[in-house]
């Protein structure tokens, strides 16, 4: 999901949900953001010229 809002060009914030009611919500921004970050793109591959990999 991250890699396709990237594609289109969405570089803006992502919003998380967090309902469970037995863990803390510093708890619960840290699980989702360990999830999230090996994710999370940095640069865009270099070696595409295409017109769905130009950022």
């Amino acid at each position: 999901m991250i890699t396709e809002l990237a594609m289109v060009g969405y570089f803006g914030s992502l919003n998380f949900e967090h309902e469970d009611i037995t863990m803390s919500r510093l708890d619960g921004i840290s699980k989702t953001s360990a999830y999230l970050k090996p994710m999370l793109i940095g640069a865009p591959f270099e070696g595409r010229g295409d017109l769905n990999f130009r950022f």
